[in-house]
């Protein structure tokens, strides 16, 4: 994970607020926000509270007041994270511990079962047919649809990326109009344009990639 001198200021000014809580409970960030020098115009702030306060507005609302980005929170205790499989993951390999007691977290393997945890979690089979840009969910369902592309990496190439801008990378290996398509509809999104945008050729590539490339 990133050392805390690398990150934007963004993450660091962000970080310190966080630690100026001295909320109950641990604390990690994860997402753009966290990786990326130039996060996603929409992007949310994602955190991961374990084991965090049995009442958790005046947490929330303390949060809310540190950044004009939506929160994406993810309220877990330390006994449920052996049930997700994806947040786990995400804790031991994407996320930067801020506050609170440092969980004791084990890698997790890029196995058959990773693999179709992921699959399911994203639900590329439950996708919206069009997503309207203008419309603030539809960055989380882009999102979610992008990441497919990661999956299929990892089945095809044995190498996993959550990363939206490395999955449209990926995308564009596969299918070049693909590439250009998912392209053209973040800069829809980030600009929140008033555009209707059809995915279902996408979800039936990717429905395609995966049946042809699964193997339990």
């Amino acid at each position: 994970m990133l050392a805390e001198d690398s990150l934007s200021d963004e993450a660091r000014t962000l970080i310190a607020g966080i630690r100026g809580l001295q909320a109950p409970g641990s604390i990690y960030l994860r997402g753009s926000v966290l990786e990326q020098a130039e996060p996603f115009l929409c992007a949310d702030l994602d955190l991961f509270v374990i084991d965090g306060p049995s009442e958790p507005r005046r947490l929330w609302r303390a949060l809310t007041e540190l950044t004009a980005r939506p929160l994406d929170v993810k309220w877990l205790t330390s006994d449920a994270l052996g049930s997700h499989c994806v947040f786990s993951a995400l804790l031991a390999h994407r996320s930067l511990h801020v506050s609170g007691p440092r969980l004791e977290l084990e890698e997790q393997r890029a196995d058959a079962d990773f693999c179709w945890r992921h699959w399911v979690e994203y639900g590329v089979a439950d996708f919206p047919s069009h997503l309207q840009c203008a419309d603030p969910h539809a960055v989380l369902d882009f999102k979610r649809l992008v990441r497919c592309y990661g999956v299929i990496l990892l089945l095809r190439e044995g190498r996993f990326t959550r990363d939206v801008g490395a999955c449209i990378e990926y995308a564009g290996q596969l299918r070049r109009e693909d590439r250009v398509r998912l392209s053209e509809l973040r800069r829809a999104l980030e600009q929140r344009r008033t555009l209707r945008v059809e995915v279902r050729a996408l979800k039936r590539q990717l429905v395609a990639l995966f049946d042809q490339h699964w193997q339990p």
